[in-house]
């Protein structure tokens, strides 16, 4: 985890020192004849929030999802116009993603090193009980601004590296748990140790909105886990802020 959790550091700093270094050559090789075509220019470098819930899809027989598994996408893109002042364009970045499932269903390694998703006991009461995923990724979108009322509309790919997994529960101790036996109380767990994870995650992404707004929807083509794993994978829909 370690070793992954550094190549991943190491990628987003990587691809932030080359999203800087672009921007820098766009303002060295362009000028702009006048003020509306530099507001252009600088509303295109977008930095960008989503908050979304998410639907997964092709979850183990017994295990329900609750109503909003909130997550949240953030990222830079670099804007490259097919031409000059043209409304179509290519997005290409560095972002940050995180999609959270909380159910009713307790996710751990089993004696063949297997991942196992199996449904607490009915009437299990609990606070928190949540599997979460975060990784890194390379935005690229194809884009289209309208230059005059700035509707815009975008569809493309994250290619991404998964940077933490881990479950988070809080609540009644059962024997499923396997956590001290005799314990009443509520008990607080949490594990980050899944190994078999796929690495990287692939996402097709979509947006609409008007000038700092969207509506976002994303659709994961992989699976989180690798084959004789539970193979779930995530559809969400969310709102979009546009900081820049």
């Amino acid at each position: 985890m370690e070793s992954l959790m550094k190549k991943a550091i190491i990628m987003g700093i990587a691809l932030c020192y080359l999203c800087v270094n672009l921007l820098k050559a766009q303002a060295v090789t362009e000028s702009f004849s006048t003020k509306d075509e530099e507001k252009q220019a600088l509303f295109k470098n977008r930095l960008f929030v989503d908050f979304f819930t998410t639907f997964w899809l092709d979850l183990p027989d017994g295990v329900k999802q609750e109503g909003f598994n909130r997550g949240v996408n953030a990222a830079l893109l670099y804007d490259i116009p097919l031409k000059k002042n043209s409304p179509f364009s290519f997005g290409l970045g560095v972002g940050v993603c995180s999609h959270n499932l909380y159910s009713n269903a307790y996710t751990y390694i089993n004696n063949e090193y297997k991942v196992v998703m199996e449904a607490f006991p009915s009437g299990t009461e609990y606070h928190i009980n949540k599997l979460s995923f975060t990784y890194l990724h390379i935005p690229l979108e194809f884009r289209y601004i309208h230059p005059k009322s700035e509707f815009k509309i975008g569809a493309g790919v994250r290619v991404g590296l998964i940077a933490d997994i881990h479950t988070k529960y809080v609540g009644e101790n059962t024997a499923l748990l396997q956590y001290q036996p005799g314990v009443n109380r509520d008990v607080r767990l949490k594990s980050d140790k899944f190994a078999n994870k796929n690495k990287m995650p692939i996402e097709l992404t979509f947006h609409t909105g008007w000038k700092y707004f969207d509506v976002n929807f994303s659709y994961m083509l992989t699976k989180f886990f690798e084959e004789e794993n539970p193979q779930m994978h995530p559809l969400s829909v969310g709102v979009s802020v546009s900081l820049w």
